[in-house]
């Protein structure tokens, strides 16, 4: 799900990711308004769907999915927010809609490899290196190792772009 000044940055990871996984919706967040498709898409499988959001502060603590609930099903899903750390922290908590469903937190410590913005800790993955621990958690090892190469290519390429120098 899109922060609304997500959508227009050139950066923004979020779009690749629906692009690039077959049947990945992407879904626009208002905070006045919800997205009747996104509600119809949460309506589908609840027991079967997550949000990835860390859970690092007391108040989250009761929504926390073990991995083992996640991993444990044929098909879950996933919603992803997308946005800053500060706008997708506001679009937890400003989604009522969203309030039900388990959160389900990236336990490892991976440092993120994303260099065109930066979050406030070394630990705060980008939308696509999240998914791809989210790929590797399901053990779908190519699938996450693609979406690795992609984002390191796409983060050499933009930055040539940028300062007007060939790509590497």
């Amino acid at each position: 799900m899109l922060h609304p000044k997500e959508q227009a940055r050139p950066t923004n990871t979020g779009r690749f990711l629906a692009q690039s996984l077959a049947g990945t919706p992407c879904f626009s967040w208002h905070r006045t308004e919800p997205d009747p498709a996104l509600a119809a898409w949460l309506a589908e499988r609840p027991g079967q769907t997550f949000i990835l959001f860390p859970v690092d502060r007391p108040e989250l603590e009761n929504r926390r999915a073990p991995r083992s609930q996640f991993t444990a099903l044929r098909a879950p899903r996933l919603l992803l927010l997308d946005g800053t750390w500060k706008e997708v922290r506001k679009m937890l908590r400003k989604s009522p809609g969203l309030a039900p469903f388990p959160l389900l937190s990236l336990e490892e410590q991976t440092p993120s490899r994303y260099s065109l913005r930066r979050g406030a800790g070394a630990d705060q993955l980008c939308t696509l290196e999240s998914a791809a621990q989210v790929l590797r958690m399901l053990g779908e090892e190519p699938e996450a190792q693609a979406l690795e190469a992609f984002t390191a290519h796409f983060c050499r390429r933009y930055r040539a772009f940028k300062s007007s120098h060939p790509p590497p």
